[in-house]
Formats: C-alpha cells, sequence, structure tokens
C-alpha cells in the first residue's frame, strides 16, 4: 500500500523514515490541505540512498488530473538535498505523488515536503 503523509514527513527521534523499494518502486503521497486560494508547489527533499535514485513528482488536482510528472536523477549518496518546482501554474491540489525508482533497497528519507506558493 502507498505511504499516505499529511504535508510533510513525521520524523522521530529515531532517525530518518525508511523507504522500501520492493521491486524497484515505491511511491509516496503527500496531501495537501484544502486552500480557497489557488497555488504553485514545490517539493522539497533529504534523503539517502546506497545507489542512484530517480525521484519522480506530480500534483494531483482537486478537481481531476494532475500536473505533468517532474523527476530528477539522484546519485547514491549519503545525503542529497533540492528543493524541485513540481506545478508551476496556481492550481487547487489535492496531493503530491513522489515515486522513488532505483536499485537500492531501501531510501533514507531524512525530510520530505510541500511548499505552496501563490
Amino acid at each position: 500500500a502507498p505511504t499516505v503523509l499529511e504535508g510533510s514527513l513525521d520524523l522521530g527521534t529515531d532517525g530518518p523514515a525508511v523507504a522500501g523499494l520492493p521491486g524497484g518502486t515505491v511511491d509516496v503521497f503527500l496531501r495537501l490541505p484544502p486552500d480557497d486560494t489557488l497555488r504553485c508547489y514545490y517539493l522539497g527533499f533529504v534523503l539517502s540512498a546506497a545507489s542512484p535514485v530517480r525521484l519522480e513528482a506530480a500534483v494531483d488536482h482537486a478537481g481531476g488530473g494532475a500536473s505533468d510528472p517532474v523527476g530528477l536523477e539522484l546519485p547514491a549518496s549519503r545525503c542529497v538535498a533540492g528543493v524541485i518546482e513540481v506545478e508551476p501554474a496556481p492550481r487547487d491540489g489535492a496531493r503530491m505523488r513522489v515515486t522513488l525508482d532505483g536499485e537500492a533497497d531501501e531510501v533514507l528519507l531524512y525530510d520530505l515536503f510541500v511548499i505552496a506558493t501563490g
């Protein structure tokens, strides 16, 4: 079953969340809070993987449909961080879909969050 988070990754004191990659892919969904204002959306991440990982993100719109997916090829690293623009046009977003794909057994998620502007 996909992981569903409320707008950001809730980190405990035991270290990063671990996203297992069974079959090489895992989906994480970040719910976007309802808002009367249309927004542009960005994804922020801090993660680690023993081998390269492809990160892909898209915003599912509240009225149906989705933004075009935006992807990044991330290197094997003890820690890589970034912010990417996922939905450049102001829209009514329902959730952000983040797909991690790679040969690593797992990806360590130190942080995963949405920035909404508009």
